[in-house]
């Protein structure tokens, strides 16, 4: 390492040195604090190309919440298929083990660092080895304690576990897809980039005059004032262009459509509102999944079944979402001043007739996100009002259903991992028992082991 921070080809090369100690036909699962964007890297720029079949990326559990929901929804490693209840802190855990030595490496030369580091680590190693078969034995029955949950909680949803799996795939390509801008079609938003287009060179003409009108007057500064105005042209002739271009390109369809918008305001405004409330139904799904788990956290603290990992981790997630929450807010109170707007056009008489103006948003019950609310109705803003909300966010059975059966196959992985993990110690055990016992046989014919043997 030649420079301080995580360099992405610091997680490159350590993939590289993996792989050559491994066997062609292993499946890896790396779990990375920010294993999105390097699997990004890797798809977009090419880097470990042959690799890429046998990786699963992840997000380590305790860098997961502080990424956007539709991340967490493909790279949380609860949520993909593999990972068992591994959390990705294994290296975290390996600084914290070495933390001791700092305070002393500091004044220490290069060769003595490394000798020191590697005598700790091979210390760790031994002890770990000691503690392997207590390690298993804790692992196991934490795991069965969290299976035995996860299928009391597939019972008390009553639904079948192929529904539920096609709800959270359905959950998963709804969160997941783009959130729907201010014009979701084509030619929408080319009369939107018209609209503003137009916007910006009535602008300029406006600024123009006046500057035209200050030039009259006598104390002024007239080289500063040509400056300005000749930016002025320049950005006019730029935005005319532009707005000419933009216009050619628009067909029949389109050239009524933008008479019909340019001479609406009240259109204009529910198009806005429109796209408006479907980015905050966005946001609010997202910040209600994350504060699921909150609430779980808590119920566990109060029951006594909890401890200090986790308390930072409730801690780091807590402070994730409320970081959240004052852009949902403002989100809302551009839509209610889109709305009031509508309703002084609509009194106004301004609006087509029979225009029905749509609902506010309550922000004291924003973040309730109860099925009955006014957020899920579009009462004024399209055709299609009668929009029922999915199953997998409508239905307080189907989404405890799906968390209680990611949690039951996580542990089912988890399962599979240990029983693995107990077989190799056993074969270990095995192998190392049968070359001590060879050699307590064998040491009276060897004299160098005599001692040993008595």
């Amino acid at each position: 390492m030649t420079s301080a921070g995580e360099k992405q080809h610091y997680a490159l090369a350590l993939i590289r040195a993996l792989f050559s100690h491994l066997p062609e036909d292993f499946q890896v699962g790396i779990l990375y604090d920010i294993g999105c964007q390097l699997e990004r890297s890797c798809r977009k720029w090419g880097f470990l190309r042959s690799l890429l079949p046998r990786i699963s990326f992840g997000i380590s559990v305790f860098h997961a919440f502080g990424h956007q929901w539709p991340c967490q929804l493909i790279y949380h490693p609860r949520k993909c298929q593999g990972f068992g209840l591994s959390d990705g802190e294994g290296c975290e855990r390996f600084w914290s083990a070495i933390k001791g030595l700092i305070p002393s490496l500091r004044i220490s030369g290069f060769h003595q660092r490394l000798f020191v580091i590697d005598f700790q680590v091979q210390h760790l190693g031994k002890k770990s080895l000691a503690s392997l078969g207590h390690w298993l034995h804790q692992r196991w029955n934490h795991c069965q304690e969290k299976k035995s949950v996860a299928r009391h909680g597939l019972a008390l949803s009553g639904i079948d576990e192929e529904i539920l799996q096609m709800e959270w795939q359905a959950q998963v390509s709804a969160q997941t897809k783009p959130a729907p801008r201010r014009s979701q079609k084509a030619g929408e938003n080319a009369i939107r980039q018209i609209m503003v287009t137009q916007k910006s060179l009535d602008g300029y003409k406006e600024k123009l005059q006046e500057l035209e009108r200050h030039l009259l007057l006598e104390s002024t500064d007239v080289i500063g004032l040509e400056i300005q105005m000749a930016e002025c042209h320049r950005k006019i002739k730029y935005f005319s262009e532009a707005l000419k271009r933009q216009t050619a390109a628009l067909g029949v369809n389109g050239h009524a459509d933008l008479r019909k918008l340019s001479s609406n305001a009240y259109l204009q405004l529910q198009m806005n509102a429109y796209a408006l409330k479907a980015r905050i139904r966005d946001r609010l799904h997202q910040h209600k999944f994350e504060l699921e788990r909150l609430e779980r956290s808590y119920r566990k603290t109060v029951n006594g079944v909890w401890y200090l990992v986790n308390q930072k981790l409730l801690d780091h997630t807590e402070a994730s979402v409320k970081r959240r929450e004052p852009g949902i807010q403002k989100l809302a109170t551009s839509y209610n001043n889109l709305c009031m707007q509508m309703v002084a056009l609509i009194n106004q008489r301004k609006a087509p007739q029979g225009s029905v103006a749509p609902l506010p948003i309550s922000r004291d019950e924003l973040f309730k996100l109860d099925v009955d609310d006014d957020i899920w109705q579009d009462i004024g803003l399209n055709d299609e009002s009668n929009w029922l909300p999915p199953a997998w966010l409508a239905d307080e059975k189907v989404r405890m259903g799906i968390k209680s059966l990611l949690e039951f196959r996580r542990c089912e992985e988890e399962e599979n991992r240990l029983l693995k993990e107990r077989r190799m110690l056993a074969e270990w055990f095995t192998e190392e028992w049968n070359w001590l016992h060879k050699a307590k046989l064998n040491a009276g014919k060897n004299f160098h082991l005599t001692g040993v043997h008595s």
